[in-house]
């Protein structure tokens, strides 16, 4: 009996098990790749709508925000007076 069939037979079962492996290699970096993805979408999706949120400001006149909120922009929204050095002296007109 020769080892020549049997060496060959070895040889083309090698070949085979490497294209499975590499096709398995191939396809489990692609279903990676494709989850890495997603992930990376929901990710962004959440973190824009919670800066948005965070971000979010009423349009419209104070009064209409409320009393609370229109109390808090008016109190954020004037300048404080500012005081004079010295006091001011009346003189009585003569």
């Amino acid at each position: 009996m020769s080892r020549a069939p049997l060496f060959a037979d070895a040889i083309n079962t090698l070949t085979q098990l490497f294209y499975a492996g590499a096709a398995w290699l191939l396809l489990a970096a692609m279903f990676a790749t494709i989850a890495l993805y997603a992930v990376t979408v929901v990710v962004w999706t959440v973190c824009r709508a919670v800066w948005k949120a965070a971000r979010w400001r009423p349009s419209g006149p104070s009064w209409r925000r409320g009393r609370l909120r229109a109390r808090i922009h008016a109190a954020r929204a004037t300048r404080a007076p500012r005081r004079r050095t010295e006091p001011q002296g009346y003189q009585e007109a003569a």
